[in-house]
């Protein structure tokens, strides 16, 4: 039967002089520790308890669990070894390992951790928590899934808030959107999150890849209710030798996580390869493509439109028409 230490380590580890120590100083919760076996050492630094067999910290709503841990008085901190599992309100976390201040209300987790929060994943090398705001900075091999929206955000480093429900990565940060069968990747330098908006940009080297097709630009807007991208400071987009297609800003237009359309705006410019090997530029304010299972279906052109049709002759020489 595992054993309250209420008395045994709470009166006992921190020096419980009146009831009122049970809290914390801010916001007053108890903070309760029990385990089958509780053994105390005297030292320098404080006394040290291991706490052996069902382990488990309660700190106001939120219960910490574990095979075994240590409680240390002077850093009012437990380290918790072996199956890790916080219940915070809800949101889930395990790991191998894990350290919990109480003053700071903050896990330190190693060692495979993994976070469950409604339809959000989130898995780490290691990861740091705050249980007052609900945020997490995540250190190595990040992943974010969303379950609802179908993304996953990888990088090296993230943080993130599930109460606010926004958050950014870093450190080759990779967006993927998933729809059976169908896949886009989105990378650059720092990738942005806004759940609550349907929200997410990308800043820094952005590169948007889709099977033949691959989009690049300084800055990316992304909306996940309307299935719109817009690509902005010098965007260009290419079907790997088929077509190429830039101006001031590019809109890419998707349906079920596929692209099937661009608009460039702007002195607007694109180049289109036909199978005799002649190639037409075409330029105008607004030029519209129209993709079909990722292949260059129809181009339409508006305002100012001109074009130059180019093709490789027998002898070597090229001809031109303006249309």
């Amino acid at each position: 039967m595992s054993m309250l230490i209420f008395l045994q380590i709470l009166s006992s580890i921190f020096l419980l002089k009146d009831p009122d120590e049970l809290f914390t100083r801010t916001d007053r919760e108890p903070y309760i520790i029990e385990a089958d076996k509780v053994i105390i050492d005297e030292t320098g630094d404080g006394r040290i308890s291991h706490l052996i067999g069902s382990l488990k910290i309660t700190h106001g709503k939120t219960i910490i669990t574990g095979d075994e841990g240590f409680a240390y008085e002077k850093e009012q901190m437990a380290e918790i070894l072996k199956n890790v599992k916080i219940d915070d309100e809800g949101t889930i976390i395990t790991s191998g390992i894990a350290k919990y201040y109480k003053e700071e209300r903050k896990a330190v987790l190693k060692n495979s951790v993994k976070l469950i929060e409604g339809k959000q994943i989130l898995k780490a090398d290691s990861l740091v928590y705050f249980k007052e705001k609900k945020i997490s900075k995540a250190f190595g091999n990040v992943s974010l899934i969303d379950l609802e929206q179908k993304t996953d955000v990888t990088g090296n480093y993230g943080e993130y808030s599930f109460v606010n429900e926004e958050g950014f990565m870093t450190d080759n940060p990779k967006l993927t959107l998933i729809e059976k069968d169908n896949k886009i990747t989105i990378t650059g330098d720092t990738l942005r999150m806004k759940r609550k908006e349907n929200f997410m940009s990308c800043n820094g080297n952005v590169k948007v890849s889709e099977d033949s097709i691959t989009a690049r630009a300084g800055y990316l807007e992304y909306y996940s209710d309307a299935e719109k991208i817009y690509l902005h400071t010098e965007p260009v987009i290419e079907q790997k030798g088929k077509s190429t297609l830039t101006g001031f800003s590019i809109e890419i237009f998707l349906k079920k996580r596929e692209i099937v359309k661009t608009i460039a705006t702007v002195d607007a410019k694109g180049i289109y390869q036909f199978s005799d090997s002649g190639t037409n530029d075409v330029m105008g304010d607004t030029i519209i493509i129209f993709f079909t299972d990722g292949k260059v279906k129809r181009i339409v052109v508006h305002g100012n439109a001109s074009g130059f049709y180019k093709k490789v002759l027998a002898e070597g020489k090229e001809g031109e028409k303006q249309e």
